[in-house]
């Protein structure tokens, strides 16, 4: 049994959420933006090169008390994919309640602190009220006008936060303009969303014209969705020339009964998919997402730089298809015949280092013999799996500072919690909690990394055969990895808890699936500390596997900056790859963060 604290902690971790580093754009980089390869991580503020982008992605279809939609699932989930691809961080969550929507709209405004460019987008029931535009939770229960501003979301909380962030630029897209699903209940109804002015820096879009009313679509998305899905992708589109596309468009496909429409004040220049060396759009706003932008050459080339570094032979197949002849079709034919496919379960055997054979017989105690997978426990009750030695490929290219991609070696075997440390184990250590949402089998949360040495010290305390640490980077990935060369170590969804399942909460450790070493929830739950500072890239790693300390980031203040991995029940499964990197201060808590030791041997 779970129970919660006074409402009022939840609000200070409401308070304390910040983005981890800023993504910018880097002018250094090739043109194939989409693929976040021209991005690097930085710790300044960068507004001259553009600085971050992130999105915040809802879609609430699903409604207990009101119509259910069928689209904006399917809205949200591919309009987060293709910003993912666009090079955007993004935060994505479909049917919320209102406590999950404010939760992930006030972090998104913390986010947009650290500067650059926002984007927030809803589909789903959204209803005016005396000139204000909510946004409706799956939960609401709206029997009057007066439940409105209770039950709903007021979208001005959207724009004030945008406001408050004082970031620069930000588009708002709401396709929430269908009919009042509860205009009986109300005494003076009024269709569709009510025309709002854009705060200095602020694009709003809505799917129709104030008061009008759009289409659900008959499709996978929405038609208003569908347009923009197809627009956003254009390379070289300035963004008011892109929603003049999706306006045309979306009006001739409806026969004039729906005509988005857009409040503007904007005083740059914004682009979803800024393509190096793509000309300017042509003056016909009716054209296709594959056309007119550029010449057939320069697109197929945008095309292939996409994909070339993809294990997925269905990517390399979408390329033929389209391209047949290609100028890289040759390419492409051998890798979708070698590739074994880009599902994140495929492994890759892991390769013994020169020294393994001295590895094999390694123990934690003096009768517990090192075979992979054996499994101990501590003094403290805490289970430990053993991990053996093994090199791998760490790092990804989806990200800068996630690269380069280069081969470390594990030349000793490990110990590894085989979960995350729980509140139970914690307590009878620290004789403390300080988790915000408590149970015995829930991850302790709301631990810095100063903490989890405080931690690692009373456990070594006690003097028996382990010697604990936090694990390296390197050593983390290498165990969440288990072998496969894939995003994820599995399917995700059997494996981890994350924003599109988790349902806002934190859960007991060890209810999915573990990877091949035989680890729980090394993906979401709670994100991991790790012993290392954090560094910018891994230009310069180690080689070995150890803890790479000394000349990373610190923040403004000075503070050193620690490493963070696997991603939490809040985050997107983008952001729990085995690869993605998070930091943040060494003295920092919350209710994101909590840890996994690794025990090896005394000597």
């Amino acid at each position: 049994m779970t129970r919660k604290k006074l409402p009022l902690r939840a609000i200070l971790i409401l308070a304390m959420l910040a983005v981890a580093g800023l993504l910018v754009w880097s002018p250094n980089r090739t043109s194939h933006a989409q693929q976040d390869r021209s991005r690097h991580l930085t710790l300044e503020r960068t507004e001259k090169q553009g600085g971050q982008r992130v999105a915040l992605i809802i879609g609430n279809g699903a409604y207990t008390n009101a119509p259910r939609l069928k689209n904006p699932s399917n809205d949200a989930t591919d309009i987060a994919e293709a910003l993912s691809k666009l090079g955007f961080t993004v935060e994505s969550g479909v049917d919320l309640t209102q406590k999950q929507m404010k939760f992930m709209i006030r972090a998104f405004g913390q986010k947009l602190k650290g500067g650059g460019q926002g984007l927030f987008y809803f589909s789903g029931h959204g209803v005016q009220l005396r000139g204000r535009n909510y946004l409706i939770p799956v939960d609401a229960d709206i029997t009057s006008e007066a439940d409105v501003e209770d039950q709903g979301v007021d979208a001005n909380l959207v724009l004030g936060l945008m406001d408050e962030a004082n970031n620069g630029l930000n588009v708002v897209i709401l396709d929430a303009c269908r009919n009042n699903p509860f205009a009986r209940s109300f005494r003076s109804a009024s269709n569709g969303l009510a025309q709002v002015d854009a705060p200095t820096g602020t694009l709003i879009a809505y799917a129709t014209a104030p008061g009008r009313v759009a289409r659900d679509g008959v499709g996978r998305n929405g038609t208003y969705t569908a347009e923009l899905l197809k627009q956003m992708r254009v390379p070289g589109l300035a963004v008011e020339e892109m929603f003049k596309r999706v306006r045309a468009n979306v009006r001739q496909q409806t026969g004039g009964e729906q005509i988005p429409w857009e409040a503007s004040s904007l005083v740059g220049d914004f682009y979803f998919n800024k393509a190096a060396g793509a000309s300017s759009a042509a003056n016909n706003p009716s054209s296709g997402a594959t056309s007119t932008v550029a010449n057939t050459a320069a697109f197929e080339l945008e095309y292939w730089n996409a994909i070339k570094d993809s294990n997925d032979p269905e990517e390399y197949n979408g390329y033929l298809k389209r391209y047949p002849n290609g100028q890289f079709a040759e390419i492409a034919r051998r890798r979708a015949a070698v590739t074994h496919g880009g599902n994140n379960t495929d492994a890759q055997p892991i390769k013994p280092p020169p020294n393994a054979a001295t590895n094999a017989t390694m123990s934690v105690t003096s009768s517990a013999a090192a075979k992979p997978g054996a499994v101990v426990r501590s003094q403290s009750g805490i289970e430990l799996v053993y991990v053996p030695a093994g090199s791998f490929m760490m790092g990804s290219k989806k990200f800068s500072n996630q690269m380069p991609v280069h081969e470390v070696t594990i030349s000793e075997g490990f110990y590894m919690g085989r979960y995350e440390v729980t509140q139970e184990q914690w307590q009878k250590v620290m004789r403390t909690n300080p988790s915000h949402v408590e149970g015995d089998n829930l991850p302790v949360e709301s631990v810095s990394w100063i903490d989890a040495q405080e931690f690692i010290r009373k456990l070594n305390e006690k003097n028996n055969d382990y010697t604990y640490r936090l694990p390296t980077e390197a050593e983390w990935e290498y165990a969440c990895r288990a072998g496969t060369m894939g995003d994820y170590a599995g399917e995700l969804d059997a494996m981890a808890w994350y924003a599109n399942n988790a349902g806002g909460r934190i859960h007991p450790v060890g209810q999915k699936q573990p990877n091949a070493f035989g680890l729980y929830d090394m993906h979401g739950n709670v994100e991991e500390w790790c012993e290392d500072d954090f560094h910018n890239n891994y230009t310069g790693a180690p080689a070995d596997g150890r803890a790479w300390l000394g000349g990373g980031g610190t923040n403004l203040s000075g503070k050193t900056l620690k490493v963070l991995r696997g991603g939490s029940f809040f985050n997107s499964d983008f952001s729990c790859r085995s690869a993605q990197r998070d930091l943040r201060e060494s003295d920092y808590h919350i209710g994101l963060y909590g840890l996994r030791i690794v025990a090896v041997a005394r000597t």
